[in-house]
């Protein structure tokens, strides 16, 4: 393989990075045109590094990569944006570190990268710039990735009967991914008991535009019954915990 074939370039955004040896840092990029990928930064720890201001996490970057048979090794790197209005508020670096972390349980290596979701993270960190929409940012960030993820969730038909779901409480059954009726959920344990009202908040965020989306009015408790379902379904689908949910609220 010539040193030219072992060349290439994308743009992509850092997730995170750890340190590795002595000196240098391993980065995770989500990139536009190869997905989730793991690179190594050479040197990233010396004081002296040009390259370590440029790969914080939740920049967008352009960077020059070199095969190996290993990680890819960053050769080249400039900073297309910061994103440093999210860096201004601890609220909105958590908010930040949560959607990176569920890019990386979501998403798998050597897969090419989706389009719609380079897009839906970049619009998401910018909306984190905003120090107001912070909540809405996150909301929206999670009800569209399980969409594109495969496991969007049912909320407007019973998964077991199929009939339409009416405005009462109901049930909803993560391993069937969906609403339950409330005839067909009676006496089952095992389903999720949820309000008509959680519902009405939980459907309409499920197809309203972000435009639209941001604006809805809901109360500090029904914040809280909406995205602890979401985080809920979350934790179930990966039959894991996640990290950032709970330092999240710690902070709050």
């Amino acid at each position: 393989m010539s040193d030219r074939s072992r060349i290439f370039n994308v743009e992509g955004f850092v997730l995170r990075h750890r340190d590795w040896g002595e000196a240098d840092r391993i980065i995770t990029i989500y990139a536009r045109a190869i997905g989730k990928t793991r690179v190594v930064v050479k040197g990233a720890r010396k004081i002296t590094s040009r390259k370590a201001g440029h790969v914080e996490p939740f920049s967008l970057v352009k960077m020059q990569l070199s095969k190996t048979s290993d990680l890819p090794i960053l050769t080249q790197v400039d900073t297309i944006r910061s994103n440093q209005a999210l860096r201004e508020s601890l609220e909105s670096i958590s908010a930040a570190s949560y959607i990176a972390e569920l890019i990386e349980k979501f998403t798998q290596e050597e897969q090419d990268g989706e389009t719609a979701l380079f897009k839906l993270i970049e619009d998401s960190f910018e909306r984190l710039g905003q120090q107001d929409q912070v909540w809405f940012a996150t909301r929206f960030f999670e009800t569209r990735l399980l969409g594109l993820a495969g496991y969007r969730p049912e909320f407007f038909q019973c998964v077991e009967c199929h009939g339409q779901i009416i405005q009462e409480d109901q049930y909803f059954a993560p391993a069937m991914g969906g609403v339950v009726c409330a005839r067909c959920g009676v006496n089952k344990p095992q389903l999720w008991k949820i309000s008509a009202k959680t519902l009405k908040y939980l459907r309409y965020f499920q197809r309203a535009p972000y435009n639209d989306y941001s604006k809805a009015k809901l109360d500090e408790k029904e914040r809280q019954t909406v995205e602890t379902f979401l985080q809920n379904y979350i934790r179930f689908l990966l039959e894991r915990n996640l990290n950032t949910p709970e330092f999240i609220r710690s902070i709050q």
